[in-house]
């Protein structure tokens, strides 16, 4: 959820806090720091793995799989086989 409240922000250009709705100044200044932090790691990531020589279907292979690892998206886990986590698993267990 995360990753996509940054894109989205970035693609809006507002604070992620907006997105979500967070009122409270305290509140808002840690989600937005938060959001900043945890994403633009990712993004230095991501970046890292768009430098390597190798083949587009292998980078994408690579880039889902850091995906995957940084967002918990693990396949055994998602519900399905959408490689998204279902919702409802949070209370299904």
């Amino acid at each position: 959820m995360m990753w996509d409240v940054w894109k989205m922000a970035k693609a809006y250009s507002c604070r992620p806090s907006e997105l979500l709705g967070i009122t409270n100044s305290a509140g808002a200044y840690h989600a937005d720091r938060a959001t900043m932090y945890f994403c633009t790691e990712l993004e230095v990531a991501l970046s890292e793995v768009d430098g390597r020589k190798m083949s587009e279907p292998v980078k994408n292979l690579e880039r889902k799989k850091l995906l995957d690892k940084w967002l918990k998206l693990e396949p055994a886990k998602t519900g399905g086989a959408s490689g998204y986590r279902d919702p409802a698993m949070k209370f299904t267990g």
